[in-house]
C-alpha cells in the first residue's frame, strides 16, 4: 500500500545518519557507495532562482533545479501552497479539475493511524 517517509525506507544510506533522502548518487563518493543521500551528505544545491533558499524538486528550469514554488508544481486549490501530488479530471469539492496536493486528493500513509503524506507504494513489508 501507500507509504510515507517514515514507513517507506527513505533514509540516507550514510552510516548512522537518521535523515531523509533528497537525492540518489549513482557512483561512490566520499560518504560511501552509491545510494541515498540526505541534504547534509548530498551535492544538491538550492533552487536556482536568485534569492530562493528552498530545496529543488525534480522540476528543472534554466540554470538548474527549481523548488516547487518556482517550478510550477503547486496544488490548484485556492490558498493552498503545497506541492502537487496528483490531479483530478473532474470538478470536486475543492474546485475545477487540476492539480491537487496529497491532502486535497484525500490519501495518506496506510499504516495504522499514520496521517503522513504517501510517497511510495509497496507490496508488503515489515509494516504490513
Amino acid at each position: 500500500g501507500k507509504r510515507c517517509w517514515e514507513h517507506g525506507d527513505f533514509r540516507c544510506d550514510v552510516k548512522d545518519c537518521p535523515h531523509t533522502l533528497v537525492t540518489r548518487v549513482a557512483i561512490a563518493d566520499e560518504h560511501g557507495p552509491p545510494g541515498k543521500r540526505c541534504r547534509a551528505h548530498s551535492t544538491v544545491k538550492r533552487c536556482c532562482v536568485e534569492g530562493c533558499e528552498r530545496w529543488p524538486r525534480r522540476v528543472k528550469g534554466p540554470g538548474g533545479g527549481r523548488c516547487a514554488l518556482h517550478g510550477g508544481s503547486r496544488c490548484d486549490v485556492f490558498a493552498c501552497d503545497q506541492t502537487r501530488w496528483g490531479s483530478v479530471s473532474v470538478s470536486d469539492q475543492h474546485g475545477e479539475p487540476g492539480f491537487r496536493c496529497w491532502r486535497h486528493m484525500g490519501v495518506a500513509c496506510n499504516i495504522g493511524e499514520c496521517t503522513r503524506q504517501p510517497v511510495k507504494t509497496v507490496e508488503a513489508d515489515e509494516f504490513g
